[in-house]
């Protein structure tokens, strides 16, 4: 089970501020994570860094990501630059192994294409790369591929 909540302030200038809470059930453990986030619009940039707070038998295990988008016409036509380290609650593809990845080094960086057509519908791109560690010191190398396609109402 995967619950989570998150309230965002716009403040002066292009800031915004980002305060949340993750739950993650697994089947071993519960996870609790407290999200704390900022952001800033720069023209048709969006730069957006966000930290995950997270304990497991009362060992901190931080997590952080930094979001640089550019806008086109739409705020559903961007391109998108990623990166960031350690294992969070929002990473969807890895979840069913985030009781193992928690503990361990990862560090990641992607690029993606985000576009909007026909006005309801929005098909992006998405290449990660993360240099994960599998059990202490020794690493892999993953690449993964999104492909989406969504719907708007």
């Amino acid at each position: 089970m995967r619950l989570g909540y998150s309230f965002y302030q716009n403040f002066k200038k292009g800031w915004e501020g980002d305060l949340g809470i993750r739950y993650l059930k697994t089947q071993d453990n519960d996870f609790t994570t407290v999200v704390l986030g900022a952001g800033k619009y720069i023209g048709s940039y969006w730069i957006n860094l966000r930290t995950f707070i997270q304990s497991d038998n009362n060992n901190w295990y931080p997590a952080v990501s930094l979001n640089i988008r550019y806008y086109f016409e739409t705020r559903f036509d961007y391109v998108t630059l990623t990166s960031g380290y350690g294992s969070s609650p929002e990473e969807r593809t890895t979840l069913g192994q985030f009781n193992e990845r928690i503990s361990l080094d990862s560090y990641r960086m992607g690029a993606g294409y985000y576009k909007m057509f026909r006005k309801h519908y929005i098909a992006g791109l998405q290449v990660t790369y993360n240099k994960q560690e599998y059990v202490r010191t020794l690493t892999q190398n993953e690449l993964e591929l999104s492909l989406m396609l969504q719907y708007k109402f």
